[in-house]
């Protein structure tokens, strides 16, 4: 498959995609984004994705989540932790070790400037940044690249991009179409 540009030049390889049954997203969300921001380094081939999705699924197993998050999905702090043992794993296969974070601290004020702010943020840094978009959906995917008006998505669901103006936090009143809580923007990129 042909790698697809992004804006500032870069290329992405193809996402990993769903199953139409499964509530997976978080686990795609996470190997999606590691991939993306391995690309530029090394490369995961079919391979070592396939280990990251095996090594994810037993994680989940050994938790007592798997049924439950293949069925109803995962939350944020499981997606979180998730995607943490998958960045692990994925840093020992390359070589090269990755980190994964919360930009937005828990104490911190959550408004939707700071929401747009930390995504802006990570994307110059050339991370990858997994959101779960509530209200629409309920779905975790990648946020790879942006312009002035769009966030475009490494998504397992072959969503293509978000509007920036329909992105919002997830609070009572909020009209927004995809809101956001808190807890649910994952930062991944390189490690130093």
């Amino acid at each position: 498959m042909a790698k697809r540009p992004i804006p500032g030049g870069r290329a992405w390889p193809p996402a990993c995609k769903q199953g139409g049954l499964d509530g997976l997203c978080g686990l795609y969300a996470a190997i999606n984004a590691i991939r993306l921001v391995a690309a530029d380094i090394k490369p995961l081939s079919a391979a070592r994705t396939a280990h990251l999705f095996e090594y994810g699924a037993e994680w989940l197993h050994a938790r007592d989540l798997l049924l439950a998050a293949v069925t109803d999905g995962m939350d944020e702090d499981e997606q979180y932790a998730l995607t943490q043992q998958l960045a692990k794993e994925a840093g020992n296969m390359i070589g090269v070790p990755l980190f994964v974070t919360r930009p937005i601290h828990p104490d911190e004020s959550f408004q939707r400037r700071r929401l747009l702010a930390a995504i802006d943020a990570g994307l110059a840094q050339e991370a990858a940044l997994i959101v779960c978009l509530e209200v629409t959906y309920s779905h975790f995917t990648v946020i790879a690249g942006r312009t002035t008006t769009r966030y475009y998505v490494h998504d397992s669901n072959e969503m293509k991009w978000i509007g920036r103006k329909s992105l919002g936090v997830l609070a009572a009143g909020s009209r927004k179409r995809h809101q956001v809580s808190q807890n649910a923007i994952v930062q991944v990129g390189l490690g130093t």
